[in-house]
């Protein structure tokens, strides 16, 4: 079985980085996954580093239309909007 587990990130690349290390160990300790795909996406304008990148095997760049108006109600509904895109 194969797995994909996608991050929403902002610019929180440290929780990013231990939630990896955590499914990345568990799933060489108990085997549950022949593949485990590590990914981030986020609309922070920077990337992760080459150090944090190491943890992840991929950053997507995810887009919004951000004249939207719910984002005038508050602008952690962009999140939301990132998944949903």
């Amino acid at each position: 079985m194969k797995l994909t587990i996608a991050w929403n990130v902002w610019n929180n690349y440290e929780d990013l980085l231990l939630g990896s290390e955590i499914a990345r160990l568990q799933n060489e300790e108990l085997e549950v996954f022949d593949s485990l795909h590590l990914i981030s996406q986020g609309g922070y304008p920077e990337p992760p580093s080459n150090r944090e990148s190491q943890y992840i095997d991929g950053h997507f760049l995810i887009e919004i239309n951000k004249n939207l108006k719910l984002l005038e109600h508050h602008i952690k509904y962009k999140a939301a909007l990132r998944v949903l895109e």
